[in-house]
């Protein structure tokens, strides 16, 4: 756990009054709040930035933008408060944790078609909603989705949110799941594809993304241990070449066959 910022239940942050530590993540740490005045519960997150990485520029690009952001399968960001000291935001608050916490707990058993393609479309829809704003995630992972009291797949994390024609920091990538283009300082929604593929293939393998997936992926469909639709899509959606993937997330969830959300 981190201790830079680290809160105790009871503290004020502005308006609200903090009730409990919930997790950390890649820069800060969230906590369960609630506004002092009209009671409601929010998930408040205290923002450490990490050296070298500027606010406004790698981190929080959207800025105010981001109020505005508004999709049923898209949390909330209700505040942005990044001068403050330190620096913090405001969001809705998911009762029904993250999809790390639900993959750290299922000893990496795969999730199954059944239950991984509801979860991909939902965050397939919310994706395709920020790419027809100009916006590319540059976070898709297990620990940015999060679920709501119906069990619904709500995608959060936008840290790292930057406009389309924005030349992003190869320094500031999300492990494991980024594009091979991230790294050269290039991300589109394209980038954003690779990045559900990977959790794709998280979901359905139990394993976490690796050089050797697609080779291991490759090998499951020849065995018929997932089916080959499926395996074509997250094949293509993972190619190395960007111009090789499918031309939209859009087109990658329908390749896999799951229900729009």
């Amino acid at each position: 756990m981190s201790t830079q910022h680290l809160l105790v239940p009871g503290q004020p942050v502005g308006l609200y009054i903090v009730e409990t530590y919930l997790t950390t993540g890649s820069f800060g740490d969230l906590y369960l709040a609630k506004n002092g005045t009209t009671q409601e519960r929010v998930a408040l997150k205290i923002i450490q930035i990490p050296s070298g990485v500027r606010v406004g520029r790698d981190l929080f690009a959207l800025g105010e933008r981001l109020l505005a952001l508004s999709h049923p399968c898209l949390v909330q960001v209700r505040e942005m408060h990044l001068d403050e000291t330190p620096p913090y935001h405001v969001m809705a608050y998911a009762e029904g944790g993250s999809l790390s916490q639900r993959l750290d707990g299922a000893s990496r058993s795969p999730m199954g078609a059944a239950a991984s393609l509801p979860i991909l479309a939902r965050v397939g829809a919310a994706l395709t909603y920020l790419h027809e704003q100009n916006i590319v995630h540059r976070g898709v992972q297990p620990a940015s989705i999060l679920f709501d009291e119906q069990g619904q797949a709500l995608l959060s994390g936008l840290d790292l949110a930057q406009p389309t024609d924005q030349v992003p920091s190869p320094q500031v990538i999300t492990a494991l799941y980024h594009a091979p283009e991230e790294e050269r300082g290039v991300a589109s929604p394209r980038s954003d594809q690779f990045a559900l593929g990977c959790l794709a293939y998280h979901l359905l393998t139990g394993s976490r993304p690796s050089r050797e997936m697609r080779r291991d992926l490759a090998q499951r469909v020849e065995e018929q241990i997932i089916p080959s639709h499926i395996g074509r899509a997250v094949l293509r959606a993972l190619a190395e070449v960007s111009t090789l993937r499918l031309e939209s997330v859009a087109d990658f969830v329908a390749a896999l066959g799951a229900d729009r959300p």
